[in-house]
């Protein structure tokens, strides 16, 4: 009985044995192809000498170029309000409604002022001309035409001094009236019904909403290099996007307290854009020599970064340890920032040659 039992442990376990042989993983055919030693299909490309451009960030503001404190000119209480904050308003548009009972009095005052000093000028005309016909008939003499003449005259200046003033009473009233210098849209609302306006001080901000720029801080030896029509990306992290700006003004002055100027770069019309908002210039400064490879012909194993290039004449990879930079701006290649030079003949792998390696024995496709 026991020896059965070895038996057919035995046998149990060369069945098992068998089993897993017949599952066993086969090799890739990369690697047979390896173990045959048969050329690897790749492709053939040249490292670059590339120019990339360098460029240094300026942050800024986002400001309008056309924002107006809106104040009053008279003094008043303010009666009615009829904007806030984030409406649009049109030119012309009232925003504020002062006291004007002031001013309506006034300019009742001036009018029936107004309308006595015509009186009298035309009570001094009508006596004038009655005079001149009397002294043609030797029946007034001619000191009383003089003294006439004299008081028309000053009744005349007087009743135009009294037009004037009925004009500057309604041009009073009319100031009682705040409206919009612009169309724009309110920025800030700074008062509320009956608080005292009193002249130059705001009553609220307008700013136009078509005309927003980026005011950035540059640093004073780049200011210089910033011209007019220059148009750099402008990066807005608040909306997540990246603008295209033009530079419409360079401010020809340097902050001494912090050696910077301010470049205004001009954005196009952007939903969500307003004014404060943070953003980010890339100005550029120039550019530098580099080596530029496909992004394909950079292979990542582990930690290792290579590139794999032909030598003269030859067949036989030969395997390059480098160090990678970034994309450059035509997304397709890829700066080497060490471990190869310009100019050498290298190996972009396709398809079927994942085993690629030093001494590889490689049949370019593109030949």
């Amino acid at each position: 009985m026991k020896i059965d039992r070895i038996l057919a442990v035995v046998f149990g376990i060369l069945l098992v044995a068998g089993f897993l042989w017949s599952e066993r993983v086969r090799p890739p055919q990369s690697q047979v192809a390896r173990a045959a030693d048969a050329p690897l299909p790749v492709r053939r490309a040249v490292a670059e000498s590339v120019e990339i451009p360098v460029f240094a960030e300026a942050v800024g503001t986002v400001r309008s170029r056309r924002q107006s404190d809106v104040a009053a000119r008279v003094m008043a209480q303010v009666k009615e309000i009829r904007a806030a904050a984030g409406d649009a308003v049109a030119e012309g548009a009232v925003l504020m409604v002062l006291d004007d009972r002031d001013f309506a009095a006034r300019k009742a005052q001036a009018e029936a002022n107004l309308a006595a000093r015509r009186r009298q000028r035309d009570e001094a005309g009508r006596e004038l001309e009655r005079t001149r016909k009397l002294v043609a008939q030797d029946a007034a003499t001619t000191q009383e035409l003089d003294i006439l003449t004299f008081r028309f005259a000053a009744a005349e200046a007087a009743a135009l001094a009294a037009e004037k003033a009925l004009e500057e009473a309604v041009v009073q009233a009319d100031h009682a009236v705040v409206r919009a210098p612009f169309d724009g849209i309110v920025l800030e609302k700074r008062v509320d019904p009956g608080d005292l306006a009193a002249p130059g001080v705001p009553l609220l901000t307008l700013y136009d909403p078509k005309g927003l720029r980026l005011e950035a801080a540059v640093e004073e030896r780049l200011a210089g290099a910033v011209k007019v029509g220059d148009t750099p990306k402008v990066r807005l992290d608040a909306l997540g996007v990246e603008l295209d700006g033009r530079v419409s003004e360079v401010v020809p002055a340097v902050d001494p307290a912090t050696r910077t100027g301010v470049v205004k770069i001009d954005l196009p019309a952007t939903p969500g854009l307003q004014p404060g908002m943070f953003g980010r210039a890339r100005i550029l400064r120039g550019t530098r020599a580099a080596v530029a490879v496909p992004g394909d012909a950079l292979v990542r194993r582990g930690q290792l970064e290579l590139v794999f290039w032909l030598p003269k004449g030859g067949d036989a990879a030969r395997m390059a340890i480098v160090r990678a930079g970034g994309l450059l701006p035509d997304g397709e290649r890829v700066e080497i920032l060490s471990g190869l030079e310009a100019g050498r003949r290298i190996i972009v792998p396709v398809p079927g040659a994942e085993a690629l390696r030093e001494g590889a024995r490689v049949a370019p496709q593109d030949q």
